[in-house]
């Protein structure tokens, strides 16, 4: 019998699974059977980086939890294993060299709806330091002027999440909050750079996200903000050893 190939769907291609079909003896009349299905080395990159994003995407989420502004978001979770398998297909895993602000992944928001492009004026950048740590810059700004916020808004909190990821080995290497409170008011604040205690290491994911939360005043009480139109939160510097 003829090859006859069966396509495999890996989102944007069909791919193609070759079956070799063998004729089996028994004593009774010729039937055939199908022998495995023998995978070509484009089928099983595209089958290895589709596996390494839905898992890598599922344990970032989970870590990325605390400043997710909707972390029963299936949708949106699918979006980001979409963007980390675009990374997957370039072969991040065997790459030896440190990669900083990787492809796809930052920038990524968890709110379309009110992104940080939209919130803030100014742009957050990372990078790694001369002790092998991340450090975030945060530029000078003005909270009332360079940072949008519903009304009654006495103050702003930034959230800065680091979390590492060991894709090679499949562990959650390590996951760190921290949180910058300010007033919301015309007074200019000073430029400052954080530190986060993260160490790049071989085969590590580290993903830094910033969510904004608003502190309103309402009858007289101070509260969270939690609707979805006020709740900014993105990939603001990814790196990858």
């Amino acid at each position: 019998m003829q090859n006859r190939p069966n396509p495999q769907f890996d989102g944007n291609n069909a791919k193609f699974e070759h079956y070799k079909w063998n004729a089996v003896f028994t004593g009774q009349p010729k039937i055939s059977v199908p022998a495995p299905p023998q995978q070509f080395p484009e089928s099983r990159t595209y089958s290895q980086a589709f596996n390494h994003s839905k898992k890598t995407g599922r344990n970032l989420w989970e870590l990325l939890t605390p400043i997710l502004p909707d972390s029963k978001n299936k949708e949106l979770l699918q979006s980001m294993e979409i963007e980390l398998y675009q990374w997957m297909l370039t072969n991040p895993v065997n790459n030896t060299l440190p990669v900083d602000n990787v492809p796809f992944i930052t920038g990524f928001q968890f709110n379309p709806a009110k992104t940080l492009e939209k919130t803030m004026a100014i742009t957050v950048t990372g990078k790694r330091n001369d002790d092998n740590m991340i450090e975030l810059a945060i530029p000078a700004f003005t909270p009332a002027k360079n940072i949008s916020a519903p009304p009654k808004t006495e103050s702003i909190t930034f959230k800065i999440m680091a979390v590492a990821y060991n894709i090679a080995t499949g562990a959650k290497a390590s996951a760190y909050l921290t949180e910058l409170n300010i007033p919301y008011n015309d007074i200019q604040l000073l430029s400052q750079n954080i530190t986060l205690p993260v160490t790049p290491e071989p085969g590590v994911l580290i993903v830094v996200a910033i969510a904004i939360e608003y502190t309103i005043i309402r009858e007289k009480n101070l509260q969270a903000v939690h609707n979805l139109n006020w709740m900014p939160a993105g990939i603001v510097w990814s790196g990858y050893n």
